[in-house]
């Protein structure tokens, strides 16, 4: 388990393969990324024809982990940093 001061939150994460997994009282929160596509006129539809599958939509409306490639993705496809998309949230 790897331990990262963020301000003054410490957030706990373990990396598995490419998948971030979140421990303690941290919740994922994605409602940056509608916002951000909100404000850019940006679609579901946009991102499913530009390689964001179903699924992985799915597990973003659930607010469930995705993996760095794909925030990558979504980053360049958005035309976004990864704060306009995810943030940490205490539960």
């Amino acid at each position: 388990m790897i331990m990262f001061n963020m301000n003054i939150y410490v957030l706990q994460f373990f990396i598995v393969g490419n998948i971030i997994y979140i421990g303690g009282d941290v919740m994922i929160d994605y409602s940056p990324m509608w916002q951000t596509m909100q404000d850019k006129g940006i679609s579901q539809y946009y991102l499913i024809k530009h390689g964001i599958d179903n699924k992985t939509l799915y597990n973003i409306k659930r607010n469930e982990n995705i993996t760095m490639l794909t925030l990558e993705k979504l980053c360049k496809i958005i035309g976004c940093e990864p704060n306009d998309i995810v943030k940490f949230t205490d539960n």
